[in-house]
């Protein structure tokens, strides 16, 4: 049986970190995105679920802008050059 782990918390799981190192270095490490479309949101979700060594949160600000929460700065670095990446193919 393979067992599939994800490092995304939910809004109570990352509540609870509340007062935490990990909320604070979450919070440092935290991304906004802003105008990303509906294919691109699951395509960044289905990234982070396969690649994220580390904890994050993702929070829906409005219908295209997101913040994210990274207890990993690397996590940060490798989502900004995903979506870098997706910036460019449609210039």
């Amino acid at each position: 049986m393979h067992i599939m782990t994800s490092m995304q918390l939910d809004q109570v799981e990352f509540e609870l970190l509340k007062g935490t190192e990990v909320m604070i270095n979450m919070i440092k490490n935290r991304k906004q995105v802003v105008g990303i479309s509906n294919d691109l949101f699951e395509d960044l979700l289905d990234y982070l679920d396969a690649n994220a060594e580390k904890l994050f949160y993702v929070r829906s600000l409005s219908e295209k802008r997101i913040s994210i929460y990274f207890e990993s700065p690397i996590d940060k670095e490798n989502v900004t050059q995903v979506l870098r990446q997706f910036s460019n193919d449609d210039e």
